[in-house]
């Protein structure tokens, strides 16, 4: 495995060579099959992952039932960081496996332990936190300020083709759309 976690890590700061290996030290290999929900809602998880390959996407039940899709994780990034997916140790969102995810993970504790003993860890969890942060006002910004067509074309930007890998039905969800919308916006845009 050696430094294949940099792949990820190097995506939000530069980490040393000593800092990446007691990380690879630490971590534990984790894969998990399409469609399956890694982390429940109201459930304890204690670990911080750091996504290798496959997509991901964290959502909640709105009090219908229906699933509106928060975020989408892509390999070779990390997921949101423990203490924004948490409250009172007890996931706060569903964590679901789209594709097939491997996974490097770390128990959120020992993560914090190494973050002490190397001030670039704690450099990059505090960037990571600030991403996170970063992503969710200006998701929640759009979706408050921009039409539903404009919401599309900012996923496209920011996601060039996940549209084609998964369901039309998350991205709807994402958009804050039905899949109804979605199909005639995409229609429209395909023109």
């Amino acid at each position: 495995m050696k430094y294949q976690i940099q792949e990820i890590t190097k995506k939000i700061i530069s980490l040393s060579d000593q800092t990446l290996l007691a990380l690879e030290e630490n971590i534990k290999l984790e894969t998990f099959t399409e469609n399956e929900v890694f982390i429940s809602l109201n459930e304890p998880n204690e670990k911080e992952y750091f996504i290798y390959e496959g997509i991901c996407r964290s959502f909640l039940n709105t009090s219908s039932g229906a699933e509106a899709t928060l975020q989408f994780f892509l390999g070779k990034s990390i997921l949101s960081p423990n203490i924004v997916r948490t409250d009172n140790n007890l996931s706060n969102q569903n964590v679901q496996a789209i594709t097939k995810v491997t996974v490097f993970s770390i128990n959120r504790n020992r993560f914090h332990s190494l973050m002490n003993q190397f001030k670039d860890l704690e450099k990059f969890a505090h960037m990571s936190i600030q991403l996170e942060l970063k992503n969710l006002i200006n998701k929640e910004s759009d979706l408050i300020s921009l039409s539903a067509k404009k919401r599309l074309l900012g996923f496209r930007k920011k996601f060039p083709q996940l549209e084609q890998l998964i369901s039309h039905s998350h991205i709807a969800s994402y958009l804050g759309i039905t899949t109804v919308s979605l199909s005639r916006l995409r229609a429209e845009l395909n023109k």
